[in-house]
């Protein structure tokens, strides 16, 4: 599917549905949040979505994070994108249930049609963690505009510029068998 051929604009239904879950202003931890709003969007999705699971799944990622290495620097500087990667394909496994299997895998960099990649990962419902603002904020992208990314973000943002999104490191959060758009 060439990009003139997706809509023009797009936003993950879900997202207009839930209000994400937001970080405090001393943490660092967008990364861990990011992962805990793009399961949200797709359990509620599905019809799966337990509140209190939110509460589980960030529980469950401070201690895997505090297993690789100093907490308090994770909470101060934030978490590095190898540990992110890691921590959300263990995160997928635990808030996978048998009607949703979820899967994180990264969306790979350097391709000219990234953006239509990443735009067509959305409309199959699968959200996308991005490394936005320089790699220092991770959020969720839940749709676009013809010049924005859309977000589910933690710290309140809603938008960044689609352009900017072209070489971020970014990971699709899926129910397994959706990634091969």
């Amino acid at each position: 599917m060439a990009e003139q051929h997706l809509p023009p604009t797009f936003r993950l239904p879900a997202s207009r549905k839930l209000r994400p879950i937001q970080q405090g202003e001393l943490d660092g931890l967008c990364g861990i949040y990011s992962l805990i709003n793009a399961i949200r969007l797709i359990k509620f999705e599905a019809g799966v979505f337990r509140a209190i699971e939110s509460e589980a799944l960030f529980s469950f990622a401070i201690y895997r994070l505090a297993n690789t290495g100093d907490i308090r620097e994770r909470i101060c500087t934030g978490v590095p994108w190898g540990v992110l990667k890691q921590l959300g394909q263990h995160m997928a496994k635990v808030a996978s249930e048998e009607c949703v299997e979820l899967r994180v895998a990264p969306v790979k960099r350097g391709q000219a049609n990234r953006i239509a990649t990443i735009k067509r990962h959305l409309l199959s419902g699968t959200p996308i963690i991005a490394s936005v603002h320089r790699d220092q904020h991770y959020t969720v992208l839940a749709g676009w505009t013809p010049t924005r990314a859309v977000l589910f973000d933690s710290s309140g943002s809603h938008w960044v510029p689609l352009e900017s999104i072209k070489r971020t490191l970014c990971l699709a959060v899926s129910v397994s068998g959706t990634l091969g758009v």
